[in-house]
């Protein structure tokens, strides 16, 4: 359907673009609001989540640091023009701290003591988005008075829950044909495999190695 309405991708692209790229919209523009001149820091970020929420932040004007843990994740990473950090060996707040000072957005996929980090580096006003659905999201790291003194909001993005809603689902995908349409999203397909083989491809994904979105083809 994506690939129909746009013209501009085919069916594997349409496939690996469609929950992450609705996934980057309900993020980047809805939760996290982010504005041109603003810093956004995408946890994970040469994964296929990650590679379309800082493709449509850096579309909107700001400017993007992303973790990742390889050299050639980084790489690919600097050559979206998202600015790379090196969390296998540098803690990222200390990062940000030393270059940015704080950033307005965080979309963090990392949750556990990665909140508390975050939360340290997070601009007065500034939004923290959580995705992580599958790990567990620190409570203590939640100072909520802080947070209302500095203008914070900590917010979580569960498409599965968004896509229970028909009207909003199809306001998501209309948003996000149109972001196809305008070059705003674009596939970040890392690797295509065969659907026989779909036990090496939840191998890759599990190893970690991967970058972008693995594709199943027939």
């Amino acid at each position: 359907d994506l690939a129909q309405r746009t013209g501009r991708v085919g069916a594997e692209e349409a496939a690996g673009l469609m929950i992450t790229g609705l996934t980057a919209i309900a993020c980047i523009e809805d939760a996290g609001r982010v504005r041109a001149g603003e810093s956004v820091l995408v946890q994970s970020a040469a994964g296929a989540t990650g590679m379309a929420c800082a493709q449509l932040a850096l579309h909107h004007g700001a400017t993007v640091y992303g973790t990742a843990s390889s050299a050639e994740k980084r790489a690919a990473l600097r050559a979206m023009g998202v600015i790379p950090i090196d969390y296998t060996a540098e803690d990222f707040a200390a990062v940000i701290r030393r270059t940015a000072g704080t950033v307005d957005v965080i979309i963090d996929a990392l949750a556990g003591d990665a909140i508390g980090r975050g939360l340290s580096v997070l601009a007065s006003g500034g939004r923290f988005v959580e995705i992580g659905a599958g790990a567990a999201v620190a409570t203590h790291a939640l100072d909520p008075q802080a947070m209302f003194l500095n203008n914070q909001s900590f917010l979580g993005v569960n498409l599965s829950q968004m896509m229970k809603k028909p009207a909003t689902l199809a306001a998501l995908k209309a948003r996000l044909t149109q972001a196809v349409a305008q070059g705003a999203l674009r596939p970040a397909i890392g690797h295509r495999v065969p659907f026989e083989r779909a036990d090496d491809a939840h191998e890759l994904l599990r190893s970690r190695r991967s970058i972008g979105k693995i594709v199943l083809v027939t």
